[in-house]
């Protein structure tokens, strides 16, 4: 119920935007032009959704990499004199949140000693294989969710017949 209320919403407003009214008032059947339009918007909007995929999918792909690049460099900072302090590291990893789902968290850390370091080095050592096994699921998810756009754009009229009620709903509060 709430997915169809968004998609009220947001079709009311690509409505004014594209001034469905207009149409609505100054044409027996809108639908056809209203269908396009919708088609148009529901294509560039899964292509822009299929880079920001794309690009997070990039980022997954390097991620583990930068990791041990990072394991590397605590571990020859951990070997340093407390000349070489303080130190600012920073590092990304997969993580997962109950309202968020899977997400790529970046992590700041100010090195003040040696110790802070080690404890630091062992905190990352600790949890590589369970931000492995989150990369590996959140990558998953984001090729389910490239395909799953592939379809949709490929086959819109499923989507279009299942919004055309809501369409006519909204053509008539614009008439």
């Amino acid at each position: 119920m709430r997915q169809r209320e968004e998609l009220r919403r947001a079709l009311a407003e690509a409505g004014e935007a594209l001034a469905w009214d207009v149409k609505s008032a100054t044409s027996a059947d809108p639908m056809p032009d209203v269908v396009k339009d919708l088609k148009k918007l529901v294509k560039a909007g899964a292509k822009t959704l299929k880079a920001e995929v794309a690009a997070e999918l990039k980022k997954k792909n390097s991620e583990e990499r930068k990791l041990e690049k990072t394991v590397e460099v605590l571990t020859t900072l951990s070997e340093k004199s407390e000349k070489a302090f303080p130190a600012e590291i920073s590092y990304s990893h997969t993580a997962r949140d109950i309202t968020q789902g899977f997400f790529t968290k970046t992590e700041e850390v100010v090195l003040e000693d040696v110790s802070q370091t080690k404890e630091t080095l062992a905190t990352v050592e600790k949890s590589l294989n369970r931000w492995g096994k989150l990369r590996v699921q959140m990558h998953e998810e984001l090729q389910q969710t490239d395909k799953r756009l592939k379809v949709l754009v490929s086959d819109l009229e499923p989507f279009v017949i299942s919004s055309r009620r809501l369409i006519d709903e909204l053509l008539l509060t614009f008439a």
